[in-house]
């Protein structure tokens, strides 16, 4: 459905619009400028739009000029308008499946790295990313810290309250870490009710204070089971260069202290 169509007499006034739009038909022939030049300015600023080039001129070398810079197709003027808008329609449905092919691509490529049930990042994808901030971090002298996070009694609560009370609990610790964290860290579901948060360029003192945030906003998680509170425990550990597997044992065992301290604290 075409929803939005407007008309501009020069290059200037269609730039100084500001405007996008998913198909542009564009006048080989304009004044103060070709529309060979507008055709790849286009491209370049919307590249995933249609662009159709009209002109009066009906020659090979031509066509295959402004199809070469980037045009989705040339109709040549006059044109019948049973055939332009058959050719206008192709078009479109081919920029729609694109866009669908996009969408589907983009939805993969996040199933591939998410954990289903929390959202976060899956194992495999935050060890990936782990690798990387570590080369990153020797190549470039910076440092950066890690968080693991364990949610207190989980079995007991699963136990007690069922499966489907446990998952709902993980995706409440969940939601508690995402909304604290930033855009830049990465925060996946380690395994069962444990949780790793990456954190470029934060050093040690930085993680703890984020790490003891996200104790207190999982403290105050509110549940159809008015007597039980959710807390977790966690271990924070600064990378100075070296293994990043030993990084991660270094927070585990963090980990561990804390639930051997009574859980409900953050160690490092």
């Amino acid at each position: 459905r075409i929803e939005n169509v407007d008309f501009y007499d020069s290059e200037q006034a269609l730039f100084d619009s500001g405007k996008s739009y998913d198909v542009y038909i564009i006048d080989i022939v304009l004044k103060n400028t070709s529309g060979d030049k507008v055709i790849m300015k286009l491209k370049d600023r919307v590249p995933e739009s249609v662009v159709i080039a009209v002109s009066g001129v009906d020659n090979i070398k031509t066509i295959s000029r402004v199809l070469s810079i980037g045009a989705d197709d040339y109709i040549t003027k006059p044109f019948n308008y049973d055939l332009f808008i058959a050719r206008l329609k192709t078009n479109i449905r081919a920029f729609l499946l694109l866009q669908e092919l996009r969408r589907k691509k983009d939805q993969l490529e996040t199933m591939a790295v998410t954990d289903a049930l929390t959202c976060l990042y899956n194992r495999r994808h935050i060890y990936d990313r782990l690798r990387q901030e570590g080369e990153k971090s020797e190549r470039y002298s910076s440092r950066f810290s890690i968080i693991m996070l364990d949610i207190d009694y989980f079995k007991k609560i699963n136990d007690s309250y069922g499966h489907l009370f446990g998952d709902l609990i993980l995706k409440k610790v969940s939601d508690a870490i995402h909304t604290t964290v930033r855009n830049v860290d990465i925060a996946g579901r380690y395994g069962g009710e444990e949780f790793m948060i990456i954190l470029p360029e934060v050093q040690l003192k930085g993680a703890i204070i984020l790490a003891d945030r996200i104790r207190e906003k999982v403290e105050n998680i509110q549940t159809d089971a008015p007597d039980l509170k959710i807390t977790i425990s966690g271990g924070v550990a600064e990378f100075i260069g070296g293994d990043v597997e030993e990084l991660v044992k270094k927070a585990d065992q963090l980990l561990y202290k804390a639930k051997e301290s009574g859980r409900n604290c953050i160690k490092f």
